[in-house]
């Protein structure tokens, strides 16, 4: 990733001009809790990182079922902590992928479906459904 950023995008159906961007939250929780139900789309060694692609059930979300995209990167070279955090992964950081149209009443395609990793460019695709 360039300068540790990961910018994904897609275009609306039809021919369009119409980008919208997806962005990354970054979560204060650090591990794949298992009340989220991860279902783990692909893993690519980029550098330094190996970097997770997953969808997995909001946890941080009260009302119903939401199932959020998310992209989690941990340093190849983590050991995990020597006592307190033992056998625990001290570089896990864990984002939401946000890809969603802009307008009055935004509309959110929350479901990654497939990544592909393009080395050469240091670029991640991403393909999103909605549960609508």
């Amino acid at each position: 990733m360039r300068n540790s950023n990961l910018i994904l995008v897609n275009c609306c159906d039809g021919p369009s001009s119409d980008y919208s961007h997806a962005y990354l939250q970054v979560f204060s929780h650090a591990f794949f809790s298992s009340p989220s139900e991860p279902h783990f789309i692909s893993a690519y060694d980029v550098g330094l990182f190996t970097f997770f692609f997953l969808r997995e059930n909001a946890v941080e979300h009260d009302c119903g079922k939401t199932v959020y995209s998310r992209v989690a990167r941990v340093c190849k070279n983590d050991i995990g902590g020597r006592f307190l955090l033992e056998d625990t992964w001290t570089t896990f950081t864990k984002a939401r992928l946000n890809c969603s149209r802009s307008g009055e009443i935004p509309f959110y395609y929350n479901e990654l479906q497939s990544t592909f990793y393009l080395p050469e460019q240091d670029l991640i695709y991403g393909i999103f459904t909605t549960n609508v």
